[in-house]
């Protein structure tokens, strides 16, 4: 039986092989994530280097996750302090700054620069689809993982028009414009977070943000697990200070957790098609002008 694995390029998408691996494909020391060149290699380590940082502990606290056991979430890194004049929201303490708190009072995005949050919209969008795949076994019509033509394009503006229906979920600064803008970028197979690509969790360094950011996108998971365990747990990571102190920060944040988590989008009954449940949601795209891609669309598109 052959052990031979594909390799795919992280930045290109060529495939190879551990068979002829040496001297073509170079791979990442700390996550194993492969490029296919060194010319590939260069141009995939910017976005990289972001997200490199504690993958390898994340790829296995995640199996634990999934398998119910212990985690320890690793706080991202796409919280930067200072953001770019005109893209951060009001200032906020250093605390607030940390992912899970962020999370917990729906503003995962607020403070970050607008390229940041253009990162982390189009992994977010990608990690759903990787786990919407794996683990539901279903494949949005019009993505990548159907070799959608524009690659992506429909779907992604969906996701982000779903995001913009969430009261307070993206940053004030955000608008029609920047909406168009990002698909632009992201469309692009040049961009080093093109959606013309998949990815996995060797691919970032935050799995838990992303899931629980698109969990407030739609209103529920994959396979329709509960993440509240695991938003506590990234929490109870973050907090520091003593004992005593740290016990009652945590009762209260817990206490929000829970009343925020009162009310929750309605995700599909059981045995209910995808397709009929977003014909009955009403996630249509407004039709803002007379650009093609924003004209509603039918309950074909969600085939």
């Amino acid at each position: 039986m052959s052990t031979e694995k594909t390799l795919v390029c992280r930045r290109c998408g060529k495939k190879g092989s551990d068979l002829n691996f040496e001297g073509k494909f170079r791979r990442c020391d700390r996550c194993q994530a492969t490029a296919c060149s060194k010319n590939c290699a260069q141009k995939y380590r910017k976005s990289h280097e972001k997200s490199c940082t504690g993958t390898f502990a994340i790829i296995e606290e995640t199996k634990d996750f999934q398998r119910g056991g212990p985690v320890s979430p690793v706080v991202g890194q796409g919280h930067k302090e200072n953001a770019p004049p005109g893209s951060h929201e009001k200032d906020v303490d250093e605390k607030d700054r940390e992912p899970f708190h962020m999370l917990l009072r729906h503003q995962w995005l607020h403070g970050c620069s607008v390229e940041e949050t253009f990162e982390l919209l189009s992994l977010a969008f990608q990690f759903r689809l990787h786990d919407t795949y794996m683990i539901d076994g279903y494949i949005e019509g019009d993505s990548i993982y159907n070799m959608a033509v524009d690659q992506g394009r429909r779907a992604f503006e969906r996701f982000l028009y779903t995001a913009e229906q969430v009261p307070g979920l993206m940053p004030e600064w955000w608008s029609l414009k920047m909406r168009r803008k990002l698909l632009d970028t992201a469309c692009s197979p040049e961009c080093d977070y093109s959606i013309a690509m998949t990815i996995d969790e060797t691919d970032v360094g935050n799995p838990a943000e992303l899931r629980l950011f698109a969990e407030q996108v739609y209103g529920y998971v994959p396979g329709h697990i509960d993440t509240t365990p695991l938003m506590i747990l990234g929490l109870a990571y973050e907090i520091g200070g003593p004992s005593e102190t740290k016990a009652a920060r945590m009762a209260s944040m817990v206490t929000e957790l829970m009343e925020r988590r009162k009310y929750k989008h309605q995700e599909p009954s059981s045995g209910e098609s995808i397709r009929n449940f977003w014909d009955r949601e009403s996630l249509f795209l407004p039709p803002w002008d007379n650009d093609q891609s924003l004209l509603p669309l039918s309950s074909q598109d969600f085939d």
